[in-house]
């Protein structure tokens, strides 16, 4: 009997155990220089879908959400871990209405940037993050488009240089600044849809960061903006 015990004892430790690590994998955060040595896979997510709030991010019907973080329009979830592979993922509002649902395939040891924009149903757009930092007086930036209409053009001011972008492509890839100049961003709408925004950027030295436009209602005059978000990795 006293041997039944023990043994029955040693088996509930051990799937207690099993059981503990499995969940805690999930749930683990931290720096991607810490991830990075781990066999694991990272994710953030970013909500352009207008008008929402407290949006439910879930991973193989896992809430992953912090209960503090509200993810609302404009919201920014940071990196966590999951594991890798192929992965089911949905977002659902408090009422139960799911703004998306489908799969995610990562890939160990690397971290994925999941972009959510539209409007009740929300397309979804992934990017592969790149943290490793830049040279000392360097600093990367990436600029991301999830305005679902319109047609928009992208200039910036940097040293003695202008450049500009149609954004053919919604992703522009990171590129390396001088982190103590500053960068003036100006986004026109070449068909009168909107607004043009403005504004300078002065990253910190050896900041990874992504500039997100997106567009969002004006409760006051109920008409769409753009608007932006700057997310600051370092």
């Amino acid at each position: 009997m006293n041997r039944l015990n023990k043994n029955l004892l040693a088996s509930v430790f051990l799937f207690m155990t099993i059981l503990f690590v499995g969940c805690s994998k999930d749930e683990l955060n931290g720096s991607p220089e810490e991830l990075n040595q781990q066999d694991f896979a990272g994710i953030s997510a970013f909500n352009a879908i207008e008008g929402t709030e407290n949006l439910q991010l879930l991973v193989d019907d896992k809430v992953i959400n912090r209960t503090d973080e509200n993810f609302q329009t404009g919201g920014y979830l940071n990196p966590r871990t999951i594991f890798p592979g192929d992965r089911k993922l949905s977002l659902i509002s408090p009422k139960g209405h799911i703004y998306y649902k489908g799969e995610i395939k990562t890939v160990a040891s690397k971290f994925y940037s999941i972009f959510f924009y539209g409007q009740l149903n929300a397309t979804v757009m992934t990017a592969e993050d790149d943290f490793i930092k830049p040279a000392n007086g360097k600093q990367k930036v990436r600029v991301v488009n999830l305005v679902s209409e319109g047609n928009l053009k992208l200039s910036y001011n940097y040293l003695n240089s202008q450049e500009s972008y149609d954004f053919k492509e919604r992703v522009l890839a990171y590129k390396e600044y001088v982190s103590n100049e500053k960068i003036t961003f100006n986004l026109s709408s070449t068909d009168g849809k909107y607004e043009a925004v403005k504004f300078e950027f002065d990253g910190d030295d050896q900041s990874i960061n992504t500039i997100v436009f997106y567009t969002d209602l004006n409760k006051e005059t109920s008409k769409r903006e753009v608007k932006y978000k700057i997310i600051e990795n370092k």
